[in-house]
């Protein structure tokens, strides 16, 4: 090829990137290096896959000639589409649709999140059963409890039953941990709670319509 740049987070690369830091509400810090320059740049986007997205628009940006101006000020344009990592802040919450879909992965990532968010200070998950997980549907739902307990996560409300062995692995820890086995009733549950002071996860699979428990928050 007669152009080519390269990009990664590792190795010999034209534009090396690497996450820095993250904000109070969970956004990505990047540094990024190029032609022996460093540069620090604020993602306006959620959660570390996005990254690696980020730093290829930003490489070919830079091998294009556009200024450090230029750059920020179209990543101050970019939103998350909704259903991916899409964070909403109100007065008294962040509320995280990410609710396109979900595998053990997107869904770790997730919950991560919710964890390093400093804004405010109640952690709540409300799950779904990731679907089409084969045999190892079963463990991959109870290990989500790992990643639950290392974030901190103050309450989490499951449905699905998948999610229900989430749910028994929980209810050992001192975290609020319900299951519900009807939409109905996590719905009523719902508008009863007071959501005040909290960063709120909604995700599962697609099959699950959690977007109908999102429209119920707010």
């Amino acid at each position: 090829l007669e152009r080519r740049i390269t990009f990664g987070f590792s190795g010999r690369v034209d534009v090396k990137g690497k996450i820095k830091s993250y904000t109070n509400d969970g956004k990505l810090i990047l540094g990024i290096n190029y032609k022996n320059k460093s540069y620090v740049l604020e993602s306006p986007l959620y959660g570390e896959q996005s990254a690696e997205n980020l730093l290829a628009s930003i490489a070919i940006a830079l091998e294009l000639g556009l200024s450090l101006k230029e750059i920020r000020n179209a990543l101050s344009k970019l939103k998350a589409p909704l259903g991916r990592l899409n964070v909403q802040s109100y007065k008294n919450f962040i509320l995280i649709d990410d609710t396109y879909n979900a595998n053990p992965d997107s869904t770790k990532a997730a919950i991560e999140l919710v964890g390093r968010i400093k804004s405010f200070k109640r952690k709540v998950l409300f799950l779904g059963d990731m679907l089409e997980l084969g045999d190892k549907s079963i463990k991959f739902h109870q290990s989500l409890k790992t990643v639950v307990t290392k974030s901190r996560i103050d309450e989490v409300y499951t449905i699905g039953p998948k999610m229900k062995y989430l749910n028994e692995k929980l209810n050992n820890d001192k975290i609020i941990a319900k299951h519900f086995i009807k939409r109905n009733m996590l719905s009523s549950y719902i508008k009863k709670l007071d959501l005040d002071d909290s960063v709120i996860l909604v995700k599962g699979s697609r099959g699950m319509k959690m977007e109908e428990f999102l429209s119920e928050i707010k």
